[in-house]
């Protein structure tokens, strides 16, 4: 709420501190450790699906925010967060942080910013956005049935022991919170659900009862439900728990999300061992089946979720007589990034023009990126940089056999067979060839466009999660 950050810097709040008090450093590292704690759970391939999405989405801190949002930067996708709340969340235990994160990236897979712009009128669109909180949250207790309902908030911070964090047991559920909490709202929960909307309007003596069956995907049934409940009058008490979504400009923005969450769904769907009904899963592959994204905008997510700030945190001890760490920042190295093209066979000259350009928009963002087109087929016969490329270069293309090894050696290794820097290699291609090159030696990665008709085959042989990319948009 707007009271968020007054709240947190009452004396009754209180977290440890890193020896320099740096909280931004520290909220950024927190951010990082709750994807990388999703991605290890391989016996749940929704926080696979989740911890992907958020390791491929910028992070940044801004004490200004309240809580969390998102917003698009130059095509690309950030979370911004206020650092002393997520300090705190991750102090009173990290699947508290987990699960407010998760809230967040639910929002996005379910479409939900899109569907906000359905609901023009003001009354109407904070109730649907308070609609799309509590079907999620009532998701997240159902599936979790554990302690990430956390029954703590700044004012009952004190209740329990504030020198550690603390697991909470699901009996804690039922502590009555500090009744003048504008962040429990007196129910000592701190996320939005259907006891902190009631409590909110118990003074005009109205209780709103959540719609019988499974809420997650169907935010509309409990949109009706409150529309039926809570009058007129009463909307404007609920509007402090709600936040703005996502504003999408354009369409473009709109679908580098959807192939960014395509992307973070192809690299859980190993994990995934049935289908289970009503599950986040269940409920995206079915947006999917309804939606298509065309394969250029694929392209656009995969390159888009690649792409890395200049310069990255770091810690280290600038002089002996200091006595601590000390944060701050190094460059990382260029990053490079391969469009290479198989004409053993026809080529589809306008595809390729799509994508080179795609590539040349990358070049652009930033002096910090490489990026190349390589021509080959038994060998690489053609290597430029893209802003040295131009269309006439079209006109000599060869023919000939299929040799990947050729471009993965020249992309990976230097001359002396030692392993280059990371890079980013997209192969065009029909995929009929075998493949030696030790998949062990890639660092970064290769994502395949296949060519309509083309055998996915070989390169599956070569690397069983290989992330393939159909120019018809066809099954892998």
């Amino acid at each position: 709420t707007a009271a968020l950050n007054a709240i947190l810097n009452t004396e009754n709040f209180s977290y440890p501190l890193l020896p320099d008090n740096n909280i931004p450093a520290q909220a950024l590292r927190a951010m990082t450790r709750a994807a990388i704690d999703l991605l290890r759970d391989n016996s749940d391939p929704e926080a696979i699906f989740l911890g992907t999405l958020l390791t491929d989405i910028r992070k940044l801190v801004d004490p200004e925010v309240n809580g969390f949002r998102f917003y698009m930067d130059a095509g690309q996708l950030v979370i911004e967060a206020n650092p002393n709340w997520v300090v705190y969340l991750e102090n009173l235990h990290l699947d508290a942080l987990k699960r407010a994160l998760k809230h967040e990236l639910m929002h996005l897979v379910l479409h939900h910013p899109e569907n906000i712009k359905l609901h023009t009128d003001t009354q109407d669109k904070m109730l649907a956005l308070l609609s799309m909180d509590l079907s999620i949250n009532s998701y997240l207790d159902e599936k979790v049935g554990q302690a990430t309902s956390i029954a703590h908030c700044p004012n009952c911070l004190l209740l329990f022991s504030d020198t550690k964090p603390v697991k909470i047991s699901p009996s804690v559920r039922t502590v009555k919170g500090h009744k003048d909490c504008h962040v429990c709202s007196g129910i000592g929960t701190l996320h939005t659900s259907f006891a902190k909307v009631n409590a909110i309007l118990k003074n005009r003596r109205i209780t709103v009862r959540p719609p019988v069956g499974t809420l997650i995907g169907n935010y509309r049934k409990v949109l009706e439900s409150l529309k039926a409940q809570v009058p007129a009058d009463a909307i404007a008490d609920l509007a402090g728990l709600t936040q703005p979504l996502v504003e999408y400009q354009n369409t473009y923005e709109e679908m580098v999300v959807t192939s960014m969450a395509n992307h973070a769904y192809a690299q859980s769907e190993s994990f995934s061992k049935s289908n289970n009904p009503g599950s986040l899963l269940s409920i995206f592959k079915d947006l999917r089946r309804e939606k298509k994204v065309p394969y250029l905008l694929k392209v656009r997510g995969v390159l888009g979720a690649s792409m890395k700030d200049e310069g990255e945190a770091t810690r280290y001890r600038p002089n002996r007589r200091f006595g601590y760490e000390y944060p701050g920042t190094k460059s990382v190295p260029k990053q490079r990034y391969v469009f290479a093209v198989d004409t053993s066979g026809s080529v589809p000259l306008d595809e390729i023009k799509k994508i080179v350009n795609e590539f040349l928009n990358i070049s652009e963002y930033s002096d910090k990126i490489e990026c190349r087109i390589i021509f080959f087929h038994h060998k690489v016969y053609y290597d430029k940089e893209v802003k040295d490329y131009t269309e006439k270069d079209l006109d000599n293309l060869q023919s000939g056999g299929t040799d990947f090894d050729q471009v993965l050696e020249q992309v990976y290794l230097d001359k002396d067979k030692r392993e280059r820097d990371p890079a980013v290699l997209m192969m065009y291609t029909d995929g009929y060839c075998s493949i030696d090159f030790d998949r062990k030696k890639v660092r970064g990665n290769v994502y395949w466009l296949l060519m309509p008709e083309g055998d996915s085959r070989h390169i599956k042989r070569w690397d069983k999660d290989a992330e393939i990319i159909r120019v018809d948009g066809g099954p892998k």
